[in-house]
């Protein structure tokens, strides 16, 4: 039933993801020609392939479908894993498409950029599965609200921070916080070897995911339509 859940959403919505995950991809490939830093591309290719996780669930709150969904002889926790699994696919998906065009326009020499390496991208797999595990339970709880609150939180927070090194002193870099977040990924790696390193990757992030999907469900299952 999980399968047919998702093979359902696919079918239903495969021009959306397509269109959505290709705009996003086109854009971060777009910055790499303004940024010279692999670990600030990993993180913003990260993020733009992030949000192609949530055009499933987006699209069938903005057009009310979720009553269909819901109406189908299966569990709502089964809709849930369905949709984890297939946002978690369109996600991984599409950062591997952008890394894979930003390697390709190196190679031929179309940009100058210094070389990727296997950290590099585990730290955007990583960003990924932060963003998706720490949104989910928005969207499925508000739909396409939960997703706009979010994103408007964070712009309202930046401009906080950007007025408080305005008018309070302080010295804020926008680099400041994704930076350290690449270098502290790149010293693990350095300091534990890649096996280790990419072992607790995968545990940590399949233990946040797993508080994530037990939210979404309980969130879910309360949910009206």
């Amino acid at each position: 039933m999980l399968a047919k859940i998702i093979r359902m959403d696919w079918i239903l919505s495969r021009r959306h993801i397509l269109l959505n995950s290709g705009l996003f991809c086109l854009y971060a490939l777009y910055m790499v020609y303004r940024m010279e830093s692999p670990k600030l591309f990993s993180m913003f290719a990260a993020i733009m392939a992030s949000f192609g996780s949530f055009v499933v669930l987006t699209r069938e709150d903005r057009f009310k479908a979720a009553a269909t969904t819901v109406s189908l002889p299966v569990d709502r926790r089964q809709v849930v894993f369905a949709r984890y699994f297939l946002g978690w696919g369109i996600g991984f998906g599409t950062l591997l498409l952008t890394f894979g065009l930003a390697i390709l326009l190196k190679t031929i020499g179309a940009v100058e950029f210094p070389p990727f390496t296997a950290g590099h991208f585990a730290l955007a797999v990583a960003v990924v599965g932060i963003i998706v595990a720490l949104l989910f339970p928005f969207v499925v709880r508000f739909g396409w609200t939960g997703l706009v609150l979010f994103l408007v939180s964070l712009q309202v927070l930046g401009a906080v921070f950007l007025l408080a090194a305005g008018y309070g002193g302080l010295h804020i870099s926008l680099r400041a916080f994704p930076t350290a977040i690449g270098s502290w990924s790149v010293k693990m790696q350095q300091t534990l070897g890649w096996p280790l390193f990419f072992i607790g990757l995968i545990l940590g992030l399949a233990f946040l995911s797993a508080l994530s999907v037990l939210a979404s469900v309980i969130l879910f299952r309360k949910r009206e339509f």
